[in-house]
């Protein structure tokens, strides 16, 4: 007994030497440059198979370099570009909501930075002003103006009077919206 108590504090004495050796302090600390990224104002709307620009901005924690860093643009996981800047053909896809994704990397310390966004993938009927007016002899023309864009900086409104062979009618009394889509309303 008298054995097993002394092996006790020995290896006690033995646990409290270490634990109170002095730190030689030889731990190797790096800063790290951590980047704050944030996407210059753009228009979250881009035309199917149009152009999408947008220039980040990336902020240093500390004096860093931008030829160490790496980029990669991606909408809905696929990648789109690995240019600084993105200046893009916009590929064909369905309408609607496109989560996208730019990926800077330090290829110091191999970080990597993600800044998030959406864009919102419309027709070129999308996004514009819709109204109806009344000609001469009174039959219901509908028209659309799109929005200036760097591609159509004046745009030139685009009306009509019929929708295939079906005549919009006359006196036009109303037009609503649906879900952000435009539809036509009730004529009589």
């Amino acid at each position: 007994m008298k054995k097993a108590i002394i092996c006790c504090l020995i290896g006690m004495g033995a646990l409290l030497f270490g634990a109170c050796s002095e730190d030689k302090g030889n731990y190797d600390y790096t800063p790290i440059d951590e980047l704050t990224l944030s996407l210059s104002s753009f228009s979250p709307n881009v035309v199917s198979g149009g152009s999408l620009k947008i220039t980040p901005t990336i902020e240093h924690s500390i004096e860093g370099v931008e030829e160490n860093l790496s980029y990669v643009w991606e909408v809905e996981k696929q990648v789109v570009s690995t240019e600084r800047n993105l200046d893009i053909l916009l590929p064909a896809m369905d309408f609607g909501e496109k989560n996208c994704a730019l990926i800077v990397t330090d290829n110091r310390t191999n970080m990597k930075f993600i800044k998030e966004f959406e864009i919102r993938v419309v027709g070129k009927l999308n996004v514009g002003y819709y109204f109806m007016t009344e000609d001469e002899q009174l039959n219901t023309v509908m028209a659309f103006l799109p929005i200036a864009t760097e591609e159509n900086p004046k745009p030139e409104i685009i009306q009509t009077q019929a929708c295939g062979d079906l005549s919009l009618g006359s006196h036009p009394r109303e037009m609503y919206s649906i879900f952000s889509s435009s539809t036509l309303g009730i004529f009589s």
